[in-house]
């Protein structure tokens, strides 16, 4: 065997540096590739991390900073396309995640735009039971002006996991702090708060689908102004109607 070995060595050394030589390659491609998916990934995935890191003002944990990579990427394809048309894909893509790291967090887009309500609106609003429905629209039409283009669009679709029916859940409970005495069952009060609350939503998109939105305080102050007037005319009507029906009969 060693009469083998030193009769051959210079072929066994070729041999093993043939090996070593196609081993560095194959390390090399692997590194290159490596590379090449840092510098179109992870740059973009920081931008967005550092950014949303750098609004909130916060410490996170390397979960919540993923998750909300994610979240603003769907809010920035949100903003100029409607939901139903955004793929997995093209999330996974802005956000600078694999399709893995995406699904540990959230089943589908459905379920992490519902993810951004709660975490990117409701968590402003700042819920008591002694304040009347109208203390906390301030803070809703903050949050919404400050994001116009994202919520307009969220307002505008009307399928899973709709921002208008996580809004009417959301709200429902609010509402029925100051008006649940007056409908004779919970059936009732839904059918009628839910479509009162719906027109709400058609004037929250005829708001920020402008090219520059008024400021909230203006809207706020139009919305309660015609809300106002609304409720005076319909009771001005009624003392109207009870009045003709008093005249006919005593006619």
């Amino acid at each position: 065997m060693l009469g083998f070995i030193l009769s051959n060595r210079f072929r066994i050394r070729n041999l093993l540096l043939y090996i070593f030589w196609h081993k560095f390659k194959l390390l090399c491609h692997h590194f290159s590739k490596m590379t090449r998916f840092s510098l179109t990934i992870s740059p973009q995935n920081d931008t967005i991390r550092n950014r949303v890191i750098h609004k909130r003002g916060e410490t996170m944990s390397e979960s919540e900073q993923n998750k909300l990579a994610i979240a603003e990427a769907m809010k920035s394809l949100m903003r100029t396309m409607p939901i139903e048309k955004i793929t997995t894909r093209e999330i996974l893509e802005k956000a600078g995640v694999s399709r893995r790291s995406f699904y540990r967090y959230f089943k589908d887009k459905y379920d992490l735009v519902e993810w951004i309500y709660n975490y990117d609106f409701c968590r402003f609003v700042d819920v008591r039971p002694e304040k009347s429905i109208w203390e906390y629209y301030p803070d809703i039409l903050k949050s919404l002006r400050a994001d116009p283009e994202f919520y307009c669009n969220a307002f505008v679709f009307t399928g899973q996991n709709s921002f208008r029916a996580f809004c009417f859940e959301k709200l429902f409970p609010l509402i029925m702090n100051d008006f649940g005495d007056i409908f004779p069952d919970e059936e009732t009060a839904r059918f009628v708060i839910r479509r009162y609350v719906y027109a709400f939503f058609d004037g929250y998109i005829w708001w920020l689908e402008k090219k520059d939105p008024m400021p909230w305080e203006e809207f706020e102050a139009l919305s309660k102004s015609i809300d106002r007037a609304t409720a005076e005319a319909i009771l001005r009507s009624f003392e109207k109607s009870e009045q003709f029906r008093k005249q006919e009969y005593c006619d």
